[in-house]
């Protein structure tokens, strides 16, 4: 199965359906399907084809749910990058993944053509207007059909860029089957958050593999996505009210900033089911504050790109107990996620017992395949 497997069927059956709410614009599964394929032939009539590599620089937008698709279909593989990097590290990334063309927005494209880059960089328009809109006043040119190029389940979805702890940043190369698996497994204990009727918040930046695979779980489960360009509290607790929000995707830090709203501990969330969180613990204050105001459950994802995004959760259960007494759980991954075994090792490989400090290993099949052209760094990383 691929991703665009999924927004076809749902384009088919239920295409109404929204897919997509950013401010005042809804998207539906058709929009998705039809608006997919147009850039998809837009892509190709630029001379990217499958297996090449395409850059996408952008705050968070319906028009990055798109490229992703229409990559899905062409077999294109999009290269997301980090907006905050300068222009000389977004000119790395790209000259290391050979990408012929970069998508971003203009108030990103003037800086990006004076730092030199070699991509062909194409202006997809300005944030805050119908984003993307020269690229998009365009695709009206192109078919809303498109054959899907023939590619197996471990072709690459995206390639996504990671620094880890060895510096240099390496493109972990995430594949269909990988993803979307990494998607079914979160689904296990999510499952009652996603789907018809439901609303996902995000305000995670969707170059990152944590919000990316969120983006694939709305995808694959029929869920609507809230999409934000950027964190701001305020508008995100709007949001929360005003579009009947089921689940978050969020950090601490963000938790930590909405609790200093005015007023906020005053408000009532009835239709929040969730909020997922990562990249860090929580505190057992901000923990115990965040239940308070929410009345909603919490679940803590640990993982990493290479891991597509998730490879353990701690669970709402664990939660409560850390409340409880046991505050410790706190600073715990959690448990592996359904078919994933992980275990704790020293120096020399040796599986240490509960409690001791050592190196995770990881094994699932939502890993990824390796590193882009890094035939060492993929060898040390992968057994």
């Amino acid at each position: 199965m691929k991703l665009h497997d999924y927004v076809a069927w749902y384009a088919r059956c239920d295409g109404e359906r929204l897919c997509a709410i950013q401010n005042d614009r809804e998207f539906s599964f058709a929009d998705l399907e039809r608006c997919s394929a147009q850039l998809a032939h837009a892509l190709n009539a630029r001379g990217i084809s499958a297996g090449q590599r395409i850059g996408l620089l952008s705050r968070n937008s319906i028009e990055m749910v798109i490229t992703y698709v229409a990559c899905s279909r062409s077999g294109i593989v999009p290269v997301p990058v980090n907006w905050r990097l300068t222009s000389h590290e977004v000119g790395g990334i790209l000259d290391d993944a050979g990408a012929k063309l970069l998508l971003t927005q203009s108030d990103f494209a003037g800086q990006l053509s004076a730092g030199g880059l070699a991509a062909d960089i194409l202006d997809l328009g300005p944030e805050g207007d119908v984003v993307y809109a020269p690229l998009y006043n365009r695709l009206a040119e192109f078919p809303g059909e498109y054959n899907a190029v023939e590619q197996s389940d471990d072709a690459v979805l995206y390639q996504m860029y990671t620094s880890g702890t060895t510096g240099f940043p390496k493109g972990a190369l995430l594949s269909h089957a990988g993803v979307n698996a990494n998607a079914q497994q979160n689904m296990t204990l999510l499952n009652h958050c996603f789907g018809k009727g439901k609303r996902c918040l995000l305000v995670m930046p969707m170059f990152h593999a944590g919000a990316a695979s969120t983006v694939i779980g709305c995808i694959n489960s029929g869920t609507t996505m809230v999409i934000h360009a950027a964190f701001e509290p305020r508008a995100f607790i709007d949001s929360v009210h005003s579009q009947g929000v089921t689940i978050i995707n969020s950090v601490p830090a963000m938790l930590q900033a909405i609790l200093q709203l005015p007023g906020i501990r005053e408000q009532k969330f009835p239709q929040l089911q969730a909020i997922i969180y990562g990249a860090s613990p929580i505190a057992a204050d901000t923990l115990k504050a965040a239940i308070e105001v929410f009345q909603c459950e919490f679940f803590q994802g640990y993982g990493q790109t290479e891991s597509s995004a998730v490879i353990s959760f701690l669970d709402h259960a664990d939660h409560l107990k850390a409340l409880s007494g046991r505050e410790e759980l706190l600073l715990s991954a959690g448990r592996a996620v359904v078919g994933t075994q992980l275990k704790v090792v020293d120096a020399d490989g040796r599986t240490l017992p509960p409690g001791q400090t050592g190196e995770i290993l990881a094994r699932g099949p939502q890993l990824m395949l390796g590193y882009w052209q890094r035939e060492k760094a993929t060898a040390a990383t992968l057994a």
